[in-house]
């Protein structure tokens, strides 16, 4: 005999399954912020493509020690996936650092969050999705506003 759902099980359900996402979701963005904050503090020496450079190359090593891939039943097809990937990655954090060594990283970070912010607004189905953009669009107003109080200073 199968088991009722009722409504009530059903949301349970559903953020079992949502939570190790949403945890790993904030656990990406603060390791991403926090990497940046670290490399800003780096642009002096390294500039920001030495920065990006060695950032890649230690999380690189990290995962090569913890994930211990068998990298030697690679296949072609593999390693042209892992080159083009990383190439993509080296490519999206050159420019990100590149613009944090220009603006302030609050603006810089605003910038880089917008599309995916636009993105969850457009194909969001609910109210809470749509009171979650609205904190977001208002913390990055803030943000515009400060910036804008020091431009004129």
């Amino acid at each position: 005999m199968k088991a009722m759902t009722t409504p009530r099980n059903a949301v349970l359900r559903r953020a079992d399954q949502t939570g190790p996402a949403v945890l790993m979701i904030l656990g990406s963005c603060v390791s991403l912020q926090f990497g940046a904050a670290l490399a800003v503090q780096m642009f002096d020496g390294v500039g920001p493509l030495g920065a990006t450079t060695l950032r890649l190359t230690i999380a690189a090593a990290i995962l090569l020690v913890v994930i211990r891939p068998d990298v030697r039943r690679w296949t072609r097809r593999q390693w042209i996936a892992v080159v083009a990937f990383g190439a993509a990655i080296g490519a999206m954090n050159g420019a990100f650092y590149s613009a944090i060594d220009r603006l302030p990283l609050g603006v810089a970070v605003s910038i880089e969050f917008t599309g995916p912010l636009i993105l969850a607004a457009v194909l969001s189905r609910s109210r809470t999705d749509l009171a979650w953009v609205s904190l977001a669009v208002a913390g990055m107003a803030l943000l515009g506003i400060e910036l804008w109080g020091r431009l004129r200073r």
